[in-house]
């Protein structure tokens, strides 16, 4: 089975949506992981379930958005809630485990 990576994002203007599109390209070219697009609000009302019931803690989670703010990024808090690990690239993996 190969390894699922969930790319969610949100795009207003279409800017997100494309830099979510070159991740799905680019992940999908890893032998065995296989990439899927959510929008961000579908992403949060289907894994509702999974949250209620911690199947999502501890997974690890990557974010990336595109703001004209300094300091965004809201759905940091729900990766937190959801009981996600975030790391940022400049740390080991297994550190953040």
């Amino acid at each position: 089975m190969a390894v699922q990576v969930y790319i969610a994002y949100y795009s207003l203007y279409g800017h997100v949506e494309r830099l979510a599109e070159e991740i799905k390209k680019g992940t999908n070219c890893v032998e065995g992981v296989e990439a899927k697009l959510w929008q961000f609000k579908a992403f949060l009302d289907a894994s509702g379930g999974l949250w209620e019931t911690q199947q999502l803690a501890g997974k690890l989670v990557g974010i990336f958005y595109s703001t004209r703010s300094q300091g965004g990024g809201q759905e940091t808090t729900a990766a937190f809630h959801q009981g996600k690990y975030i790391t940022n690239i400049t740390k080991k993996l297994k550190e953040a485990a």
